[in-house]
């Protein structure tokens, strides 16, 4: 073979196994970059005044300052097994009120407007998706002390907008739960706080619970959404505290390299164009001559026939035999095949072109 052939030959490959690398990278480490930002960032919470005047085993007055206005909030009473309506609030101004909680009773401040106000093509930042504050009275430890006043802020951080990732095929969100204190974690009695997740147009949440333990961004759990391929408003729930809140998650548009990949796979796609190639040089090797106009052409087609022939029989035909395998006889089973259609197939694809040409078999 003569240097020019060879030199031919070399770009094509180098163009090849550069091919899978010129697309865009996936970040692999997403919680880490969540946890970061969760640590730098800052949930305003309640202001909580207690009474000075406090009779055991009656309600406690407490003076409660909001981070916003009242009626930016859902306001519930809990007590016992119920939940309600709070409707003995003593407002003072717009974000200020008194309240008398009855030992054992917890009010909650639930945002009623979502936070996802973000743009689909806007860079990627860890916002708050909700927050809800929690400010609970307890009985006293010891006879003739007033009651208790435990305070909180149950937030949920999400990277936004939600991203396509490469690995999963999906979108996939990584929410970090997390409860924010001033209070010592043994004395708030608002922890253990179970949390349960549930989600529309979504394909799988793991774990579908959380307990935390801990107050900070030390005790945060992280929980990570699959949503349902590429269908659009995806909603998750949180449930706690027998009450819930619903947000829904802006997915950003997906992008060129991400529609090819929900065909084949990175891997897979680089298998089957090597294995396409190898294919064309079976057929070089029979030719006489190696004609610069032919060695282009062959790999060409090689590359083509072998690339196409992969993803029909691997996401169709033989879909269900792989299920089970490994990634590894995967990507020899992709090059194999791609070998093969490109030495065959593409004669085969030469002769059907001539014929409806009118032309003779090459």
């Amino acid at each position: 073979m003569n240097p020019p052939r060879m030199r031919t030959l070399l770009r094509l490959a180098a163009l090849v196994w550069m091919v899978p690398f010129l697309l865009p990278a996936q970040t692999v480490n997403r919680s880490a970059v969540v946890r970061e930002a969760a640590t730098r960032m800052v949930v305003t919470s309640p202001s909580v005044i207690k009474a000075l005047t406090n009779t055991t085993g009656r309600a406690a007055r407490v003076e409660v300052k909001l981070p916003r206005d009242l009626d930016r909030y859902h306001v519930l009473e809990q007590r016992a097994q119920s939940t309600r309506v709070a409707t003995n609030l003593v407002s003072s101004s717009s974000n200020r009120f008194d309240a008398a909680l009855a030992p054992g009773t917890t009010l909650m401040f639930m945002e009623k407007e979502s936070r996802t106000d973000i743009a689909t093509n806007a860079s990627v930042v860890t916002k708050p998706l909700f927050s809800t504050f929690f400010v609970k009275s307890t009985p006293p430890e010891h006879p003739g002390e007033p009651n208790r006043t435990a305070t909180g802020t149950l937030t949920l951080l999400a990277d936004m907008p939600t991203v396509w990732d490469v690995s999963s095929n999906a979108y996939v969100a990584r929410l970090s739960v997390m409860f924010l204190s001033e209070d010592a974690d043994a004395g708030n009695s608002l922890l253990p706080m179970a949390v349960e997740f549930r989600g529309n147009n979504v394909k799988s949440i793991e774990p579908r619970k959380v307990e935390l333990q801990k107050a900070g961004v030390d005790g945060s759990e992280e929980v990570v959404v699959v949503c349902d391929q590429y269908l659009p408003q995806v909603e998750v729930t949180a449930y706690y505290q027998m009450t819930n809140t619903t947000r829904e998650l802006v997915l950003r548009p997906l992008t060129a390299s991400a529609m090819t990949q929900m065909i084949i796979s990175r891997p897979m796609l680089f298998a089957s164009l090597v294995g396409g190639l190898i294919g064309g040089l079976l057929r070089l090797f029979k030719g006489p001559k190696w004609r610069a106009g032919r060695v282009v052409r062959y790999l060409a087609e090689g590359a083509a026939v072998g690339l196409v022939t992969v993803t029909m029989l691997l996401s169709g035909l033989l879909h269900g035999e792989l299920a089970g395998m490994a990634a590894q006889p995967q990507l020899v089973l992709a090059f194999s095949l791609a070998a093969a259609a490109g030495s065959v197939g593409a004669h085969f694809l030469d002769a059907a072109i001539n014929r409806l040409r009118g032309k003779p078999a090459s």
